[in-house]
């Protein structure tokens, strides 16, 4: 009889009792343009001794600079690569560089990334703010490797990925 009259006792109280009361909850959204990318030029080392010894290096900075420490940079031109970004102004996001292919007698590696007016980081995944259309500038070290040299053009290849956080 007592677990009769509990349950009675139950049912009888008024359904808002056994509810917790309504919660608001906001709704985020940001719209942003989509990130579009143009290659303004190509990473250039320029003319390159076919004389080049295995490990040594040949390094473009983002600003330019190159540092050739075995002289083995002949002529042409020498530069980073440049990536104009276009993209929704203030938002955060993530630039890396990535899928490095190097020719038949080279390794390429160390991607250095300058943005906009940021100075110059490792572009693994580096973070930072955008703005509505700024430069990427990338350098790197290309290494001789010990395959046989033949002299003549010997293109290799990266892909840069500029993502919203």
């Amino acid at each position: 009889m007592k677990k009769a009259i509990g349950a009675l006792v139950l049912l009888s109280l008024p359904y808002t009792a056994w509810s917790a009361n309504p919660e608001s909850v906001t709704v985020n959204v940001t719209f942003v343009d989509a990130i579009t990318m143009s290659t303004a030029n190509h990473l250039n080392f320029g003319l390159v001794d076919s004389a080049m010894a295995a490990s040594e290096t040949i390094m473009i900075s983002p600003d330019d600079t190159v540092t050739d420490t075995n002289n083995r940079r002949l002529g042409g031109i020498a530069e980073a690569a440049e990536v104009t970004v276009s993209a929704s102004a203030g938002q955060a996001i993530t630039i890396s560089v990535d899928n490095i292919v190097g020719g038949v007698h080279y390794n390429l590696g160390s991607p250095t990334c300058k943005y906009d007016v940021n100075t110059s980081v490792a572009c693994t995944s580096y973070s930072t703010t955008s703005v509505a259309s700024g430069a990427l500038l990338i350098g790197m070290t290309l290494t001789r490797n010990s395959v046989a040299m033949t002299p003549g053009v010997d293109n290799g290849s990266f892909e840069v990925n500029v993502t919203y956080n």
